[in-house]
C-alpha cells in the first residue's frame, strides 16, 4: 500500500491557474503604458520600464531603492515639502486603501513633470506594499496654466479697461460687471449682481423697448449699437453708449456682453456746438443760415401740400442812435428783449431768426396774408410797450410778404424787404405788405 499523501482533487489544476495568473499580471505590469511601481516601506522595490521612460531614465533599476521625494523637487508647487507630503499620502493610502492626487516629479535631467498618482494597497502575504501608478498629465497642466494665464489677462483687461463692461445672462440679469461700470453708475457690486438691467433705465417701458430694438440685431449675430439714458445710484441721469454682442447668436439664452460708455460730456458738447451752429448767441434767435434752411423747408412743404406761408422782416427803429447814445450794452439789451417779446407771442410752429444787425426774419407756416398782418401788428405793439434800462422806448417796422407757389427764396425776401423799407419811409413803427408783382 502506498502511504504517500496524495494531493486533493483539483490541486494541480489550481497551481497551474495561479502560475498563469502571475505571468498575466507580470505582463500587464511590464507592458502598461502608465508608470507602475511598488512601494515597500517607503522605497520603490519594483518598477516597470514605462515609469523609467516617464522620468527619462535608461532602465527601471535606476528607480529601485529610491523614495518618492528623492525623485521630486524639495517643495511641491503649492509650497509644501515633498518629503512630508509624500509620507502623508502614503500613510493615508495604507489607512484608507487608496489615494489619488497630482504630483510634480523631477526627470533625470532635472526638468519638472506633472503626474497623476494613484496609490492602492496590495493585499498579499509578506511586507505591506502599495501599488503606485503614474500617468503623465504635463500637457493637461500646461493647458490649464495657459488657460489660467489667459483668464488672468482677461480679468486684468476687464478690471482696468476705462469703459464699463456688463456680462448678462439670457434673461438680461447681471452676472459680472467691471469696476469702470460701478464707478460710472455709482452702484456697489452687491447691489447689481443678479438683477436685470431694468433698474438702470429711466422707465420700465424704455427697458422693454430697448430689448425689442436690440434682440433682432443680436439674433443675426450683429453688434448692437444704441444710446440710452441710465439712472445712477444717486438719481443722476447720464447718457450712455451701449455696444452689445451675444455669446451665441443662435442661442441668445447663453447671454450677452455689453460695453457701456458714459457719453454725457460728449453729448453736452455736441448740444452746445449744435446750439452755437443753430442759434444767435446774443438773442437766442436762429442764426441766418439755419433761418434760411428752415424757410426753404417750409417753402417745399407749401409747394407739396398747398399750404399758406408768409414771412415778415422786422427792423428796430433808430437802433444806431440807441447804440451811439447809450452804448453797445444797452443795444444788446434791446435786441435780446425784442426777441423774447416776439417768441412770447409766436406759435410753436413759427420761427424767428436774426437776419443781420438789428434785422430779424419771421417764418410763419400755415399763415396767409391777413393772419400775417395781424400777427405782425400784435408784435409791433408788444415791442413798443418795452423800455430799455435807461427808460428809452423801442419800436420796430415790419415788412410782410406771402409766399407764392413755385417762387424762389430771393424774390420772396425781396418783397418782404421792399415792404419793410416802405414802412420806414412812411414814418417807422408800422407794418407794410408787399403783394406779388407789386
Amino acid at each position: 500500500m502506498n502511504c504517500k499523501r496524495q494531493p486533493p482533487p483539483g490541486a494541480q489544476h489550481l497551481a497551474t491557474d495561479t502560475a498563469g495568473d502571475l505571468r498575466l499580471y507580470q505582463h500587464v505590469f511590464a507592458q502598461n503604458p502608465d508608470g507602475m511601481l511598488i512601494i515597500e516601506g517607503h522605497q520603490f522595490v519594483v518598477c516597470n520600464q514605462a515609469a523609467a521612460d516617464l522620468l527619462g531614465y535608461d532602465g527601471a533599476e535606476a528607480l529601485l531603492g529610491r523614495t518618492p521625494e528623492a525623485l521630486s523637487p524639495i517643495c511641491q508647487p503649492d509650497g509644501h515639502s515633498s518629503a512630508k507630503r509624500a509620507r502623508e499620502v502614503v500613510a493615508r493610502a495604507r489607512e484608507h486603501g487608496s489615494q489619488r492626487f497630482e504630483w510634480q516629479h523631477l526627470k533625470a535631467n532635472g526638468d519638472p513633470i506633472w503626474v497623476e498618482v494613484r496609490l492602492t494597497t496590495l493585499d498579499r502575504d509578506g511586507p505591506p506594499a502599495i501599488l503606485v501608478v503614474w500617468r503623465d498629465i504635463s500637457r493637461r497642466k500646461a493647458l490649464e496654466a495657459e488657460a489660467r494665464a489667459a483668464h488672468a489677462s482677461l480679468e486684468a483687461i476687464v478690471d482696468h479697461t476705462p469703459v464699463g463692461l456688463l456680462f448678462l445672462d439670457g434673461e438680461r440679469r447681471i452676472l459680472h460687471c467691471n469696476p469702470a461700470f460701478l464707478r460710472m453708475t455709482g452702484y456697489r457690486e452687491e447691489e447689481v449682481l443678479g438683477r436685470t438691467t431694468a433698474f438702470l433705465y429711466t422707465s420700465h417701458a424704455v427697458y422693454e423697448a430697448t430689448g425689442e430694438a436690440v434682440y433682432p440685431v443680436l439674433r443675426e449675430g450683429h453688434t448692437s449699437e444704441i444710446e440710452r439714458e441710465f439712472v445712477r445710484a444717486n438719481g443722476e441721469v447720464i447718457t450712455v453708449s451701449l455696444l452689445g454682442r451675444p455669446l451665441d447668436p443662435g442661442a441668445l439664452s447663453q447671454g450677452f456682453v455689453w460695453v457701456v460708455q458714459d457719453i454725457s460730456e460728449r453729448k453736452a458738447l455736441q448740444a452746445a456746438l449744435e446750439r452755437e451752429a443753430t442759434f444767435d448767441q446774443l438773442t437766442g434767435a436762429l442764426n441766418r443760415r439755419r433761418t434760411e434752411q428752415a424757410l426753404s423747408r417750409e417753402m417745399e412743404r407749401s409747394n407739396r401740400h398747398g399750404t399758406a406761408l408768409s414771412v415778415a422782416l422786422l427792423d428796430i427803429d433808430h437802433f444806431k442812435a440807441v447804440n451811439d447814445r447809450f452804448g453797445h450794452a444797452v443795444g444788446d439789451e434791446v435786441l435780446s428783449d425784442l426777441v423774447q417779446r416776439c417768441i412770447a407771442s409766436l406759435r410753436a410752429t413759427d420761427l424767428i431768426g436774426r437776419w443781420g444787425g438789428e434785422e430779424f426774419l419771421l417764418v410763419l407756416p400755415d399763415t396767409g396774408q391777413d393772419s400775417a398782418l395781424q400777427l405782425a401788428e400784435r408784435l409791433r405793439q408788444r415791442i413798443s410797450e418795452g423800455r430799455t434800462s435807461t427808460g428809452q422806448r423801442v419800436t420796430a417796422s415790419f415788412g410782410v410778404a406771402v409766399y407764392q407757389p413755385g417762387e424762389s427764396l430771393a424774390p420772396l425776401l425781396k418783397r418782404a424787404d421792399d415792404a419793410l423799407y416802405r414802412a420806414k419811409d412812411r414814418g417807422r413803427n408800422r407794418v407794410e405788405h408787399q403783394p406779388a408783382g407789386g
